[in-house]
């Protein structure tokens, strides 16, 4: 897409499923290897009962969105004021949505709300980025 395409309210939705795996690839990665995220007999002692993906991880499934696919390609992130709400658990699916805001043309800018639903409908995470979309910029030419 190009800049001039985007519109105020204009949403995007994606479904992930959560997989003990990705909790496990992300805390080797980050190097939060609480137990709460990846032992789940230390988790069924919690007050969660049972393993809860890190919240930092349904954030990056925003960020991946946001680089990737909505806006996607050319899409610099710039800031997230982010809450989390609710825990997201492992073998759940959440939808996460992405709804444009504002638009800042002159500097070719969106705000977006970043929203990860459960399957259930409460909200897990809910916030505000900040990205600035121009996929010029990135030429691959010599």
């Amino acid at each position: 897409m190009k800049y001039e395409e985007f519109t105020v309210g204009q949403e995007y939705h994606e479904t992930v499923r959560i997989t003990q795996e990705h909790i496990n690839a992300f805390a080797r990665i980050s190097g939060d290897q609480n137990p709460l995220h990846t032992d789940p007999e230390f988790a069924s002692k919690s007050i969660f009962g049972r393993p809860i993906a890190h919240g930092m991880y349904g954030l990056s499934l925003i960020s991946a969105a946001l680089g990737m696919r909505f806006p996607g390609f050319g899409t610099i992130y710039m800031g997230q004021e982010v809450k989390f709400f609710k825990p997201i658990f492992i073998d759940e699916s959440v939808q996460i949505k992405l709804c444009v805001k504002e638009l800042q043309p002159e500097k070719k800018r969106l705000i977006l709300t970043t929203t990860i639903i459960k399957e259930n409908g409460e909200v897990a995470i809910d916030g505000e980025a900040r990205v600035q979309f121009n996929p010029d910029l990135f030429s691959f030419e010599n």
